[in-house]
């Protein structure tokens, strides 16, 4: 049985579109729509329901989602595990960040693992918690960074705790000058982070029982301090976003402090190829070597 079928369903999946999946794949839209029309015709019921240049996976495909995908990773797991035996380092690995990691982390990550692996192909897709862990869960990212509010169920390795911080204008000074404190939180008007990487603040906040401001919800980082820095709101962001201290709002730690744990998890461990193990060690070997890991 061919895997190409397969990868060309994968790829609109993850594209949403059978345009883009040919861009993505370097081939014509008509070759991806006879590759999916002959699967179709092979399984004997539709994938995909098409409209407006839009693909979504009609019921039989989201039920066999899944399947395909274990044996994509199945298939690519057996062709890695050959190509190690001949002493070749082939393969792929995808890899799912949210903001504050893709622009501190990853960098030194991927260049460490390129020098290692340069024959090894990464992907990246930089998106919000919940959507990183249902990507992995899902069979379509092999590795993902996630916080612990967001997967309290499943297995991850705790990597690191990342202090969150009270971003407030220039003009506001907290009693005690060098922190802010629980109680002074409660009475600030709070604005949210969106695009799926809020969770941790709103754990947070509902500990301290702070209603957060529905109207004000920003998924963009740089924007939500522009927010602050116009005095509308306050906001509470992780440490790991701020590499360099912003000149235009305070950034203030909380007391008694506040953080989330950022850990990793991976694909089910039976589909866990050589690509994927060796990007995991090296994560973890730049978390310890780096003196990130603060547990």
């Amino acid at each position: 049985m061919s895997l190409y079928p397969y990868k060309v369903f994968q790829c609109i999946v993850e594209q949403g579109s059978f345009a883009s999946a040919a861009q993505a794949l370097g081939v014509t839209p008509s070759s991806v729509s006879h590759t999916i029309s002959k699967l179709e015709e092979e399984l004997g019921f539709p994938l995909f329901v098409r409209s407006r240049g839009k693909s979504a996976l009609t019921e039989s495909g989201k039920i066999l989602l899944p399947s395909i995908l274990n044996y994509i990773n199945t298939e690519s797991k057996l062709e890695q595990a050959c190509a190690d035996i001949n002493g070749l380092e082939r393969g792929s690995v995808s890899i799912g960040a949210f903001n504050s990691v893709t622009m501190s982390w990853l960098p030194s990550i991927i260049k460490l693992y390129k020098q290692a692996y340069p024959n090894i192909e990464i992907h990246i897709k930089q998106a919000g918690y919940s959507a990183i862990l249902d990507d992995v869960n899902n069979g379509l990212l092999d590795i993902g960074f996630v916080t612990k509010d967001t997967a309290p169920k499943r297995d991850m390795i705790p990597l690191c705790r990342d202090p969150l911080l009270c971003i407030t204008p220039k003009n506001y000074f907290p009693k005690n000058k060098t922190y802010v404190t629980r109680d002074e939180i409660r009475d600030m008007p709070i604005a949210l982070q969106g695009g799926g990487s809020e969770a941790d603040t709103i754990a947070f906040l509902k500990e301290i029982n702070v209603a957060v401001m529905p109207n004000i919800q920003i998924s963009d980082d740089s924007s939500l301090v522009s927010i602050v820095e116009s005095g509308i709101s306050m906001a509470i962001m992780p440490m790991l976003l701020f590499r360099q201290k912003p000149d235009n709002v305070n950034l203030y730690p909380i007391d008694p402090p506040a953080y989330r744990t950022i850990g990793l998890i991976t694909i089910q461990k039976q589909f866990i190829s050589p690509a994927t193990q060796k990007m995991k060690d090296m994560i973890l070997s730049f978390i310890k070597e780096n003196g990130i890991m603060n547990l």
